[in-house]
């Protein structure tokens, strides 16, 4: 795997458990296409294979899905990794 600062600690472990998926407005239908014609959701697909990252991805959505939790700026917020995985163990998420 290569390196990346965004890497989830145990990433695989949860992926096993849960099913990953990416909410992104860059997913959206009517938004614009890049190079190629690729599409916001062809850029994050890239990004993640790019990471070693794609196979623990369940799914890249412009449509909020239903969560267990949401990280993002009106759930748990990020900081960095280990405080995500300390603030999901604390409500008994993981």
């Amino acid at each position: 795997m290569k390196h990346s600062y965004f890497k989830i600690p145990g990433w695989f472990n949860y992926s096993e458990t849960y099913d990953i998926i990416i909410y992104t407005c860059k997913g959206r239908p009517n938004g614009p296409t890049y190079e190629g014609g690729a599409t916001g959701t062809d850029l994050v697909w890239e990004w993640l294979r790019e990471h070693d990252m794609d196979s623990y991805v369940e799914e890249v959505t412009a449509l909020k899905p239903n969560a267990r939790c949401y990280i993002d700026d009106k759930g748990i917020r990020f900081h960095k990794w280990g405080q995500v995985l300390a603030d999901m163990a604390l409500l008994d998420i993981l």
